[in-house]
């Protein structure tokens, strides 16, 4: 009934959510509910690689432009200082 409801309101990706959420007493008792109600919660929260697509797209302009910062600041030294930076410095 309650997933009908919240398809009515056009809002049925927060069925699992929202169903987790309420349970309390009985709905965890019993031997092997836990396992039980973790698999259908798996279930109704499968991981999608996609939604971490614009946090993984960020690290990396933010690890680019960290190593575009380095080679700059090194070529710096080595170009307007004439510095030899020791090997264990460089990438």
């Amino acid at each position: 009934m309650y997933k009908k409801k919240v398809e009515l309101a056009n809002r049925s990706q927060e069925t699992i959510f929202n169903i987790v959420t309420l349970l309390t007493g009985k709905a965890w008792e019993g031997p092997g509910l836990h396992t039980s109600r973790l698999r259908d919660f798996d279930r109704g929260f499968k991981f999608d690689a996609a939604t971490e697509l614009p946090e993984d797209f960020g690290q990396y302009f933010v690890l680019q432009d960290y190593a575009s910062n380095y080679a700059r600041a090194e070529r710096q030294l080595r170009v307007t200082h004439h510095m030899d930076l020791p090997e264990s410095q460089r990438r």
